[in-house]
């Protein structure tokens, strides 16, 4: 499992060339992901919570202030079913994750994808944080041997 850690990702990012750069290069020396699960702070839940995983489930504008194309921008995201169910299969009995019914992708996931894979074509999906102090990023995933 390859892993990313990026503190930036305000839809303004996309008026950062550096940041943009960076984040392709990054891209284009690895191979294409079967999937990609983003687990960042954006987004707490108790109990822990997956993104909805139906195609072109409708993004999250969870931001303010910006430019209005911003508002605009979408990300149609394949089936990620299986992956969601791969995710909850990896989490122990005392962190499970929960299918939340209709959240799709916020910025903190969608921006940086969209500069990444501009063309969505593998499962996507967001882990919320846990606010309950149960179930680390790294619960359960660890494991795996995703690429």
């Amino acid at each position: 499992m390859r892993s990313i850690f990026d503190p930036l990702a305000p839809a303004g990012a996309y008026d950062d060339p550096e940041w943009m750069a960076q984040l392709k290069a990054w891209t284009h020396s690895l191979p294409k992901p079967r999937g990609v699960l983003i687990v960042s702070a954006h987004w707490e839940a108790a109990p822990l919570m997956l993104s909805a995983p139906a195609s072109g489930t409708p993004l999250v504008y969870d931001f303010g202030g910006f430019a209005p194309r911003y508002y605009t921008l979408t990300y149609p995201t394949p089936d990620a079913g299986l992956l969601a169910a791969r995710v909850r299969s990896l989490m122990p009995d005392n962190a499970p994750a929960h299918q939340h019914p209709s959240r799709g992708l916020d910025h903190g996931a969608w921006v940086p994808l969209k500069v990444m894979y501009p063309s969505p074509t593998c499962p996507c999906g967001r882990r919320a944080s846990s606010s309950s102090g149960r179930g680390s990023s790294r619960t359960g995933c660890r494991s795996s041997r995703w690429t």
